[in-house]
C-alpha cells in the first residue's frame, strides 16, 4: 500500500468485499456513474438525519478556507 493513492486503496478495500457496507457500495456506484444529483441527494439527507444541513455546512467549511 505504501505510496499508492489514497482513493485507489479505499476503492479496493470496497470492491474486494473488506468494506461491506451498502451505503459505501452505493456511493461508489454513484460517483463511477457520473451520478452527481444523486449524491448530492444522498449527501443532504445523510447530513439531514443527523440534524445538519449541507449547504450550511458547506458554506461554513468554505468560510473557513478563505
Amino acid at each position: 500500500m505504501k505510496g499508492r493513492n489514497p482513493k485507489d486503496v479505499a476503492l479496493d478495500m470496497i470492491k474486494s468485499g473488506k468494506i461491506d457496507d451498502p451505503n459505501i457500495k452505493s456511493l461508489v456506484q454513484m460517483a463511477e456513474g457520473n451520478q452527481t444529483d444523486a449524491l448530492v441527494n444522498l449527501a443532504s439527507q445523510m447530513f439531514e438525519n443527523n440534524g445538519l444541513n449541507l449547504n450550511t455546512e458547506l458554506q461554513d467549511l468554505m468560510s473557513l478556507l478563505k
